[in-house]
């Protein structure tokens, strides 16, 4: 559903405000970009397991 892929991309958004983190998925997504080769399913499972964790942090500091 829209509605939940937006919360995502908010949640992904609002955790990587520092810059550390920004580089590093900047990082990702330039050698995701590289590897997948247009194919955006390959692209979006290459950036998976660090937007995984940024989520699940993300939902785990609105929860606590």
């Amino acid at each position: 559903h829209l509605s939940l892929r937006r919360q995502r991309q908010m949640c992904i958004r609002d955790r990587i405000k520092n810059r550390e983190e920004a580089e590093r998925y900047a990082e990702i997504k330039h050698a995701a970009a590289l590897t997948s080769q247009n194919d955006a399913q390959r692209y979006s499972e290459l950036k998976a397991g660090f937007i995984e964790h940024h989520l699940h942090l993300a939902l785990v500091g609105f929860e606590g």
